[in-house]
C-alpha cells in the first residue's frame, strides 16, 4: 500500500509526467509525391558515395521552398547551378531542373517529360 502511495506523490509532482527529450531527425526526406527514380552506391579508394534520386512535376521553386522551410536553412548553389542543402556533415540535397538529368549522378531510369525537377540526396561515407 505504500508503494501505490509513493506514485501517486510521484505523478502529482510532476516527475512521472515528464516530456521526453525531442529527437531530432537525421538526414532528408524524399520530397512529397515524388517518384523514386533510383539509388546507387558507388565505391572509391577513400570513401563510398551513395545516393537516391526523385522525380517530380513540380518546379524547382516550390521544391526548393519546402526544403526550406523542412530544414530550417536557406538553399546554397552548387558548382551547377543546383540548389543544395546540406546536415553540415556528409548528406547533401540537391535540387535541378530534370533537362539537366545528364549532369548529374544518374541511373538507367529517367524522369519522364512532364516530370520537371530531380532531387537527388548522397551522402560521402569516409
Amino acid at each position: 500500500m505504500r508503494l501505490a502511495h509513493c506514485t501517486v506523490l510521484l505523478l502529482t509532482s510532476g516527475f512521472a509526467m515528464a516530456t521526453p527529450p525531442v529527437e531530432r531527425k537525421t538526414g532528408f526526406e524524399p520530397y512529397p509525391g515524388a517518384r523514386n527514380l533510383c539509388s546507387e552506391h558507388v565505391t572509391a579508394n577513400a570513401m563510398h558515395l551513395r545516393w537516391t534520386s526523385w522525380a517530380t512535376k513540380d518546379d524547382v521553386k516550390a521544391v526548393v521552398a519546402h526544403y526550406e522551410k523542412a530544414t530550417g536553412q536557406k538553399a546554397g548553389t552548387g558548382e551547377r547551378g543546383e540548389r543544395t542543402f546540406t546536415d553540415g556533415k556528409d548528406l547533401r540535397l540537391s535540387v535541378y531542373p530534370a533537362s539537366k538529368h545528364d549532369e548529374f549522378p544518374k541511373c538507367d531510369q529517367r524522369p519522364t517529360a512532364d516530370e520537371k525537377v530531380v532531387v537527388l540526396i548522397s551522402q560521402a561515407i569516409r
